[in-house]
């Protein structure tokens, strides 16, 4: 699948969520500031960076829609138990999260959105809707990691799984799997 530029992606998100609500604006505004900390930050790959926004506000796209609008997604189409505003709020926050979470690698980058997240999800007053809502943001994350695996290329070798931070039995067996599904080679 062919992804859109970030810039459109932006724009139909911003048009998507046009539904005269300041908190949830609020809310998708605040995890596009955090999340431009993490992809902007210099000598990271520009593509890569781009690609990782436009997924994560399909994302965002989807788990909104599955609280607010059912049946309005791209690639999440499934219906949320709760459909209110603070399951909406929720859903945004919890979605952005995890589609960063999945493409990071740093503990420190990691522990930094797992408190973003407890932040915004603290903003979300009512626990049933909070807990429907952020349930909701996972499954549609889920769903996109699962559809764009992986979310962070894989280049050739043992070099790139240290450039992107993997390390350990687990990065090796990463890299047979990615090796294995692209043809490449596992020495650098």
């Amino acid at each position: 699948m062919k992804l859109p530029t970030p810039q459109f992606s932006r724009l139909v998100t911003l048009l998507a969520f046009d539904i005269l609500n300041p908190s949830l604006d609020s809310m998708i505004l605040a995890w596009d500031h955090i999340s431009s900390r993490f992809l902007n930050r210099p000598g990271r790959d520009r593509a890569v960076s781009g690609r990782l926004e436009s997924i994560r506000l399909l994302a965002i796209h989807d788990a909104v829609h599955a609280v607010l609008n059912p049946s309005g997604g791209f690639i999440f189409n499934e219906q949320s138990a709760v459909h209110s505003l603070d399951a909406a709020l929720a859903a945004a926050a919890r979605a952005s999260h995890d589609i960063l979470a999945a493409a990071l690698t740093s503990p420190e980058d990691l522990e930094a959105l797992s408190i973003s997240l407890e932040e915004s999800l603290s903003l979300v007053g009512n626990a049933h809707d909070r807990e429907a809502g952020a349930a909701t943001g996972a499954a549609s994350a889920a769903s996109f990691v699962r559809t764009f695996d992986p979310l962070v290329p894989v280049e050739k070798g043992r070099a790139a799984l240290e450039v992107i931070g993997r390390h350990g039995s687990w990065a090796d067996h990463l890299l047979e799997i990615n090796a294995a599904r692209f043809g490449l080679p596992l020495s650098a």
